[in-house]
């Protein structure tokens, strides 16, 4: 019996290979956004807790603006159980393209146990080198091999680093850089400007607080790790919550995208179904067989969507980590492979399994058919007759919802298309609103010859940096849900292509038939444009309610949400005028012969 659903699903994917294909495609993109949300997911997860723990972050940072100040009597404590040593710090500058940027140098000689750096790019620091913090780095557009031109010597960049010493630049300025004791007396050689650092990591993490308040003195400032995470936490809190609602975004696009596509499939089976039915077969029997043969292109489409998730993932990533000053989650394993094939094709099982079991149900008569349980009549078809419409558009409106199962399933296809544009637009008037806020933060310490700001705009280069990944996920989720959309209304079409026939046969001419299918997927298409609208201010309120950051985002002007509507209704026309045009050139005789 296994050998027979194998011989009969493969006859049935040769001969609708169309199909065979669009499920391939499909399920690839699923697949790929389900990899993509994963990787862009993790990164959003605790992002600066992974990073204290891979940098093994002090509890206790103590900064003095006097190099003669005793810091050291702060790691006898009984409380302090490892130290990073007291380090110089000084401040110097460098010139980049005409302008002059801040640049607070860290001692770093030796390998620290406490606060060491995290290399991303690069090696350690060498004489006459420094390694730069990442998001300072970036920002600015500096690589490994490049040569900052300080006033007293130039320095060479070996390595850019990640650390979790409170906010990423430019909201904390001067841009952190480490380098060893002897290069920094090169740069800047008067130590009385200098300062010192000191990091203590506690014996109880939880009484940071009350150590700071216990351990104060003159001459030094403490900060503990709970307010710098809180610092890190607000600078970050745009970014976090705009890649969590992207990863459920991609999580539901690839769960619709699988819903959509293969339930729509068994729909358009159901002709096939009637035959198999009339020579023997039972609903259940066709039911496993109509499983076979939708899990056999879904898995070579999950393998291919993995590849190019893994492929892809980096790029959203290695940006995303950055914006989050966090260290980089480690690829995809064979574990997290694993366990998306699992979810892809138990999805794509349990949506052909409904479908497949309703229709199974069936009698044999209206299977053969081709025709669906009757409906009542439509109100749609009913307005559009009482005021006077063509032809075309009556009977377009009355076919818009005869089919409960495919309407629903393409309203679903395209509301979440829109749901996915509003949320960009809300991404969008977000950052515009945060452009406006505060000047950045001046470091603990900013008395030791600390220079002007750097001419950056804190929120301006976040924006600058979140847009890109905005827009490429976006693209990502686009892509889905478009090739989605084009495959759920190709399905749509090729179901009605003997009802287009009979159309034809009666004295409408092919443009009237194009017309009637394209009435009929307007109306779908309007439905779910206004259902869009309001599931993506859903969603993307949502998300920032978890986060508790409602004062921080905006919403898109009512004029784009006004637009984006009756836009969404034009793409879903503009996709399906084509292949209705080539529906509708078919003779009549093939189309009512078509299966």
């Amino acid at each position: 019996m296994s050998l027979l659903y194998a011989n009969l699903a493969a006859a049935g994917l040769r001969r609708r290979r169309l199909e065979t294909v669009l499920t391939i495609l499909v399920v690839a993109a699923a697949a790929a956004a389900l990899t993509v949300a994963l990787g862009v997911g993790r990164v959003a997860d605790r992002p600066w807790e992974r990073t204290f723990e891979a940098t093994n972050g002090p509890h206790v940072t103590a900064m003095s603006i006097d190099v003669g100040a005793d810091l050291s009597r702060l790691e006898s404590r009984p409380e302090v159980v490892d130290s990073t040593g007291v380090r110089p710090v000084a401040i110097s500058s460098f010139r980049l393209e005409g302008h002059t940027y801040g640049l607070r140098l860290i001692g770093s000689d030796g390998d620290p146990r406490v606060a060491r750096p995290l290399l991303r790019k690069g090696a350690r620091a060498g004489s006459g080198e420094v390694v730069l913090e990442r998001s300072f780095a970036e920002l600015l557009g500096l690589r490994v091999g490049d040569r900052l031109r300080t006033p007293n010597r130039p320095l060479r960049v070996s390595g850019i680093a990640v650390v979790s010493m409170g906010e990423g630049y430019p909201a904390s300025q001067p841009g952190l850089a480490f380098a060893p004791v002897a290069t920094i007396a090169s740069v800047a050689p008067d130590r009385s400007r200098w300062g010192s650092l000191l990091g203590l990591r506690l014996a109880d993490p939880k009484a940071s607080r009350e150590f700071v308040v216990s351990a104060r003195g003159p001459g030094y400032q403490l900060e503990d790790w709970q307010a710098t995470r809180a610092q890190a936490i607000d600078a970050s809190r745009t970014a976090q919550v705009i890649l969590s609602i992207f990863a459920a975004l991609l999580l539901l696009a690839g769960g619709a995208v699988l819903a959509t596509l293969v339930g729509g499939r068994v729909l358009a089976q159901v002709r096939q179904i009637g035959l198999l039915k009339a020579a023997g077969m039972t609903p259940g029997q066709v039911t496993r067989l109509v499983l076979v043969e939708q899990l056999g292109p879904a898995a070579v489409g999950c393998v291919l969507g993995i590849v190019g998730g893994m492929a892809a993932t980096p790029l959203f990533v290695s940006g995303s980590a950055s914006l989050l000053g966090a260290s980089e989650t480690p690829p995809l394993d064979a574990l997290d492979a694993a366990l998306i094939v699992g979810v892809v094709l138990a999805s794509v099982a349990a949506f052909t399994y409904g479908p497949g079991r309703q229709i199974g149900r069936r009698t044999v008569g209206s299977l053969l058919a081709g025709t669906a349980p009757r409906r009542a009549r439509s109100r749609l078809a009913g307005w559009a007759e009482r005021s006077g419409a063509s032809l075309p558009l009556v009977l377009g409106a009355r076919d818009a919802f005869a089919r409960p199962a495919r309407a629903v399933l393409t309203a679903l296809s395209l509301a979440l298309t829109v749901a996915a544009l509003v949320c960009t637009l809300a991404m969008e008037a977000s950052l515009d609103v945060a452009s406006t806020g505060p000047p950045p933060t001046p470091p603990v310490g900013a008395g030791i010859g600390l220079p002007g700001p750097d001419p950056v705009d804190d929120d301006a280069g976040e924006g600058a940096r979140l847009r890109p990944i905005v827009y490429g996920l976006d693209a990502v989720l686009l892509l889905v849900t478009l090739a989605n959309l084009l495959a759920t209304i190709l399905l749509s079409l090729r179901e009605r292509v003997r009802n287009l026939g009979l159309l034809k046969a009666v004295g409408l001419t092919p443009n009237q038939v194009t017309a009637t299918f394209l009435t009929s997927q307007a109306a779908v298409a309007a439905a779910a444009a206004l259902a869009g609208l309001p599931l993506g201010l859903v969603l993307f309120r949502g998300a920032i309610e978890l986060t508790g950051s409602a004062d921080e985002f905006a919403y898109p002007s009512l004029l784009s949400l006004g637009l984006l509507a009756p836009a969404a209704v034009v793409v879903v026309l503009a996709i399906a005028a084509p292949l209705a045009r080539r529906a509708a050139a078919q003779s009549v005789t093939d189309a009512l012969r078509y299966e």
